[in-house]
């Protein structure tokens, strides 16, 4: 949390600013709060921990079931299309 706190900061004082930055920092804000009130925690990981390969393999790992989830979400309404001929 720390980390992700320290960018986010960083991001909002205006370095390396641009218009993906911005859209980025209000995503991981949103996404952020919205877990905390959930009851989801960050994990308190050294940066010596982050740079571990099982945790890149974890998170690559993570990323990929997270976007396949959400096609196959956003593919769901497909299924109700009535076709018009």
């Amino acid at each position: 949390m720390r980390y992700l706190s320290r960018r986010i900061h960083r991001n909002l004082r205006g370095e390396n600013r641009t218009q993906g930055t911005e859209f980025n920092t209000g995503t991981i804000l949103t996404l952020t709060l919205t877990l905390t009130l959930i009851g989801l925690k960050a994990p308190n990981l050294t940066p010596a921990q982050y740079a571990l390969k099982k945790v890149k393999y974890i998170k690559g790992a993570a990323g990929i079931v997270g976007i396949s989830i959400g096609c196959l979400i956003g593919m769901f309404p497909l299924l109700f299309i009535i076709e018009l001929s």
